[in-house]
């Protein structure tokens, strides 16, 4: 099983929810960018030989289940381990969850034409927003809001309904067409209490796609 996240406001925290789910049903979880994204500690990094690599995915896999790899990049961060070991690794593990964007912390993004970074191997992608850009100035919460132009100006406060088409004409509908065969699931995130959750739902309501309306960080603690 693929599966990618891209979108903002909470990729992180969904690859943990999703990597522990996995976990709990005793399968194997390793997790990746086709990006950068932050390294986390026990983070397995990929040098020069491929052989020890794997050799160390496979150990740490049977021993935790769940591991992070990736190659060392600046700032922190571990990037993509390149095709050629993402073949081999395949065998190792039961479910791959791939980090495949990133959005500079902010909870709303419009991709530009290169992302989000996706193989023809997906068998689900999720999209991931944050709703505490909600009743913001969309210049102040929206990464790369110059590519969004059409549909909200940078001074502007980011409505559910500009949002909602930030969603579908960034992400939803770019991704139908394709991977037509693949499985696109929409996450809106920091629906932290009822009245923000109200406000995911017509965001949803407004993208015309099932959506789960969620905190991912009280789902995580539980």
């Amino acid at each position: 099983m693929k599966i990618y996240v891209a979108g903002s406001g909470g990729k992180t925290s969904l690859i943990h929810y999703l990597a522990e789910q996995y976990r709990r049903k005793r399968k194997k979880v390793l997790i990746l960018t086709t990006t950068h994204m932050m390294e986390e500690e026990g983070c397995l990094i990929y040098e020069d030989s491929l052989e020890a690599f794997h050799k160390q995915i496979e150990e740490m896999l049977c021993r935790r289940g769940v591991v992070q790899a990736g190659r060392k990049a600046p700032g922190g961060k571990i990037s993509w381990i390149g095709r050629e070991a993402y073949k081999v690794l395949e065998g190792c593990t039961d479910v791959t969850l791939i980090e495949a964007d990133g959005s500079k912390g902010l909870p709303a993004k419009m991709p530009n034409s290169t992302e989000p970074v996706i193989l023809p191997d997906a068998d689900e992608i999720y999209v991931v927003f944050g709703l505490s850009a909600l009743g913001k100035r969309a210049g102040d919460v929206c990464h790369r809001i110059q590519l969004a132009e059409k549909i909200i100006k940078p001074e502007e406060i980011l409505t559910e309904e500009a949002a909602a088409r930030l969603l579908t004409e960034g992400y939803l509908k770019p991704l139908e067409e394709q991977y037509p065969k693949s499985a696109i699931k929409l996450v809106l995130n920091q629906a932290d209490c009822d009245i923000v959750k109200e406000k995911g739902e017509q965001v949803a309501k407004e993208t015309g796609y099932p959506a789960w309306v969620a905190s991912l960080r009280q789902e995580c603690k539980e």
